[in-house]
């Protein structure tokens, strides 16, 4: 028997091991696209210099949508570890790609952190029924790392955690 599965296609890769590990890894497009908008700021924001807020939030939505999935391979009564890392932010502003979704009232503040790094442990029973109350709060700590953008609170992640799994996002 092998270790587990992977994949590695274009800029993104994970795997899987038999003793429960899974690791994924996705570079940041902004890293290769220049933000533009009116919605976006007054002026282009340079490639890496910025990461768009519905990428990061579906992204981690995502990530804890599968995680609630991927418990009912654990039995009741167990606990699930993890640890999300995004990097390097420092530097970078957090601009909206939307024109629906003003996020600040000025310019946006560069990010200050060299890094997000979330550990969490949560019991199967709680991934199963309620991983959107854990993901709230994840995305609340990513987006506290953005000085304009500490006014979004985890009850507002919360409803936009719903508007997501619902397609109104």
């Amino acid at each position: 028997m092998g270790w587990g599965i992977a994949s590695d296609r274009g800029k993104e890769s994970w795997a899987m091991t038999y003793s429960g590990i899974f690791a994924f890894h996705k570079e940041f497009y902004e890293n290769y696209e220049v933000g533009k908008g009116p919605y976006m700021g007054d002026e282009d924001t340079p490639a890496g210099q910025w990461i768009a807020f519905q990428w990061s939030m579906s992204s981690l939505i995502e990530f804890f949508m599968f995680m609630g999935r991927f418990a009912d391979a654990y039995d009741v009564g167990e606990s699930v570890l993890y640890e999300i890392v995004a990097a390097p932010l420092q530097g970078r502003r957090l601009l909206s790609v939307s024109p629906s979704v003003r996020l600040s009232h000025g310019e946006s503040q560069p990010c200050r952190a060299r890094e997000y790094r979330y550990q969490g442990k949560a019991a199967v029973e709680e991934l199963r029924t309620a991983w959107e109350e854990c993901c709230a709060k994840a995305m609340k700590k990513f987006y506290d790392l953005f000085p304009s953008e500490q006014w979004i609170s985890v009850e507002t992640l919360r409803e936009w955690v719903e508007s997501f799994k619902e397609r109104r996002f």
